[in-house]
């Protein structure tokens, strides 16, 4: 039970710092600038039932902190407030939006797509943190002793990542910043995190 807690306890302070970030940073930009789609988002047509991947970021965030090796849980969260940092820098000084899809609720996927254009923001595209964070959660939870386990969250992950961009929430150069994001800051806290430990 007490590793669960700690476990808990390092998945709150992660994210919560990262949601702190992306809805403080709103507050402090200027005008956005509108991202344009590239070849490759208009050879992704949109579906608003890209929805359910898309929202299914909120379970296998938990999941992966749950499942994971503890000795990732620490990279993990620290990896989180990272991402969620230089994140923020570029949201407040570079902020970017893109042009959404509108299409009545006409379904249960179509009425959970509109949700999401309530409920979140319409800017903080570039970089796109739904991808840097998957990254880093499946990072943190592949164990090579459960190969099938592993695959299936790196397949999760991908529907996730193709998901942002059939929902129109980001376009794909979000999503390779996002993949750079994760690369760069989880690689650089395993060094910093190895170094405090070896002090």
């Amino acid at each position: 039970m007490g590793e669960v807690v700690k476990r808990l306890g390092y998945l709150i302070l992660g994210w919560l710092s990262v949601g702190v970030v992306y809805y403080g940073s709103v507050y402090l930009q200027q005008d956005p600038i509108l991202l344009g789609y590239s070849l490759v988002d208009k050879s992704i047509p949109f579906t608003e039932h890209a929805v359910w991947p898309y929202l299914s970021f909120f379970l296998i965030i938990p999941y992966c902190f749950l499942s994971a090796p503890y000795a990732n849980i620490r990279w993990m969260s620290f990896s989180f407030i990272g991402c969620g940092l230089i994140a923020g820098i570029c949201f407040v000084t570079y902020p970017t939006m893109v042009d959404f899809a509108a299409t009545p609720p006409i379904s249960v996927s179509s009425f959970l797509y509109h949700k999401v254009l309530i409920s979140d923001v319409n800017v903080n595209c570039l970089p796109s943190l739904h991808v840097a964070l998957t990254v880093v959660a499946i990072w943190g939870a592949v164990n090579f002793s459960h190969k099938l386990r592993s695959l299936g969250l790196v397949l999760w992950g991908i529907l996730i990542c193709l998901s942002i961009i059939q929902l129109r929430r980001h376009v794909f150069i979000d999503l390779v910043a996002g993949l750079m994001l994760a690369w760069v800051v989880g690689y650089g806290m395993r060094m910093w995190l190895n170094y405090v430990n070896q002090s």
